[in-house]
């Protein structure tokens, strides 16, 4: 699969050296393929990596969130932001691969986050941005970033 590749690929440039990151920090993910991003999710979750999210952790990106709560946290810079499936082409894919798609993505969200989507009016084509002082209530806080792998938008290397 052609996201599994990248996956490796960028995940190797996320992880100089060493081959193993005890913290990466999320900052202006956009987010992606939702394949790639539950990929990235059972390696950081398997190897015990830690994510804090520093920023603006977008579409799939937010899929992280379902990490355990002993490897996720969130400053008080972090912004989710959530939105239905967007198809590449909706000329190949059907309105009813599109709905399990987004039902599939909905499930991938633990429960509580699952119904702050619902009473804000659930996934739409539309930004459904959670604000630091409502994360706070379903991540644990951690302080901004001190040195750690940054995870941006590109999947850039370490800084």
């Amino acid at each position: 699969m052609k996201w599994a590749a990248m996956f490796w690929a960028s995940f190797l440039m996320l992880v100089p050296g060493s081959g193993n990151a005890e913290t990466i920090t999320i900052r202006n993910d956009i987010g992606g393929d939702l394949g790639f991003y539950e990929v990235r999710l059972g390696v950081y979750e398997s190897l015990g990596i830690k994510v804090r999210i520093d920023g603006i952790c977008a579409s799939a990106c937010t899929i992280l969130t379902r990490l355990p709560s002993n490897l996720i946290c969130a400053t008080e810079r972090a912004e989710l932001r959530f939105h239905k499936i967007r198809p590449v082409s909706t000329a190949t894919v059907s309105q009813a691969s599109v709905d399990r798609e987004n039902s599939r993505l909905l499930a991938l969200y633990p429960a509580e986050i699952q119904s702050w989507i619902g009473t804000h009016g659930g996934l739409t084509d539309e930004i459904l941005a959670m604000q630091p002082r409502a994360i706070a209530h379903y991540l644990r806080p951690c302080l901004p970033d001190a040195g750690s792998v940054i995870a941006n938008t590109g999947y850039q290397t370490a800084r």
